[in-house]
């Protein structure tokens, strides 16, 4: 965890996306754990990372394997230091359901979102007048 850290402070994004590289990177650490349900949260208290319209991003175990199934990778958004547009594509493709295909092949049918303001991962607030701190919440739920 201390390395997670390290890097973020030497990271130098275009937009300065701390609590949303964050939570982008912890997606990354917790797509292969499996003994429980790990849900993170990165934002700060002022309703703003950097300058977005989002304060921050929610991922859990399954966000980076959703989003290979939309066709994201999320290493290619990190190295561009990009991890808004990768949770505004990944919100904007968010699975309404899977429905398994009438072929005989085991294939899943993904629908779009109806709405891309409808946002999962990224938190959006609006502007709250106060900057207080970043906030961070782990939250593990047994399987």
């Amino acid at each position: 965890m201390h390395t997670l850290f390290r890097e973020l402070s030497h990271t130098r994004s275009h937009l300065h996306l701390c609590e949303q590289e964050l939570a982008l990177r912890m997606a990354g650490l917790l797509q292969d754990f499996q003994k429980c349900t790990v849900t993170f949260l990165s934002c700060g208290t002022d309703g703003q990372d950097g300058p977005t319209d989002a304060t921050g991003a929610v991922v859990n175990n399954a966000t980076i394997h959703n989003a290979g199934i939309v066709g994201l990778d999320y290493q290619k958004f990190l190295a561009q230091n990009d991890s808004y547009t990768f949770f505004q594509q990944l919100d904007e493709r968010t699975l309404l359901s899977c429905e398994p295909s009438t072929s005989t092949q085991h294939t899943t049918t993904l629908s779009p979102s109806s709405s891309s303001s409808s946002s999962r991962t990224l938190v959006k607030t609006g502007l709250t007048g106060t900057n207080v701190m970043d906030l961070v919440v782990i939250l593990l739920s047994a399987p």
